[in-house]
């Protein structure tokens, strides 16, 4: 009997090791017992919050109904009066005075722009990618953003090539405008095509820092819960700018369920009027 445990464990560690990261990615996020799970903590922490509902008393109205908005607007959003950087005009490109970066302190105005950015994923011979990123600036304040990862992962258990499309679509506002630096959030929604077609809420954070020139770092973060899962991309980068277009190289990481992904990317983006 105790030979046949063997055995029965053996054959179900290497079912699973032969199995690629994406496929279990594609079963996690499909999966209905995680989520039913979730549900039920869910309502196990809503119920917990109704015997706190004697904090929110009338002694506490001022502060959640004046202070927290107050502080929750000028934390994602700013004071235009006391913040000048606030103001400053998106540029045409980066660098394209020979010392600006996305935003300049100026008359200068520019009210749209157009950032269009690929660049192809390796890891190894047997798993890469593409990442296609296009923002639209249609002024200073506010741009909207979309990424799709098309991710690739050849299963030589099986002969076979698993994909996975991920797309991240975003409204981004940078809280910090500065001509040599910026920083700010996205916040909209994450999508896993193919077999799984289930979305969720996604928000983020991104930078720039231009500090030489031609030169500047670039980093961003999005996280997002489908079904349950975490579905998370950090992205930094190093970019050379020329002109209306940059060479980009550096490293992502994603995790999606509970497999991780690593790749160093390569490419480059050009800035559209």
């Amino acid at each position: 009997m105790r030979n046949y445990l063997y055995i029965f464990s053996f054959l179900l560690s290497f079912s699973s090791y032969g199995q690629s990261k994406i496929e279990r990615s594609k079963n996690e996020l499909k999966s209905s017992n995680h989520s039913s799970k979730q549900s039920s903590n869910d309502n196990e922490s809503s119920s917990s919050s109704q015997n706190s509902d004697s904090y929110f008393s009338s002694e506490n109205d001022e502060f959640w109904f004046f202070w927290v908005p107050k502080i929750v607007y000028f934390s994602f959003i700013g004071d235009h009066v006391r913040e000048p950087h606030l103001k400053y005009k998106l540029t045409d490109y980066p660098n394209y005075n020979g010392q600006s970066g996305n935003y300049v302190d100026s008359d200068y105005s520019k009210y749209f722009r157009f950032d269009i950015e690929d660049n192809l994923l390796f890891n190894s011979n047997s798993s890469y990618g593409n990442h296609l990123k296009v923002k639209i600036r249609p002024f200073q304040y506010f741009y909207l953003q979309s990424d799709l990862h098309h991710l690739f992962e050849e299963n030589k258990f099986e002969n076979t090539t698993e994909q996975l499309s991920v797309y991240f679509f975003n409204l981004g506002y940078d809280r910090i405008r500065m001509e040599k630096f910026n920083f700010g959030w996205t916040m909209g929604a994450s999508y896993i095509g193919n077999e799984v077609n289930k979305a969720g809420f996604s928000f983020g954070l991104n930078t720039e820092l231009f500090f030489i020139k031609n030169i500047s770092l670039s980093a961003s973060a999005k996280w997002s819960v489908i079904n349950g899962y975490s579905v998370d991309l950090y992205d930094f980068q190093a970019r050379y700018h020329k002109n209306r277009f940059y060479g980009s190289m550096g490293f992502e990481h994603l995790q999606i369920g509970t497999p991780n992904y690593d790749f160093i990317s390569v490419g480059g983006g050009i800035y559209l009027n």
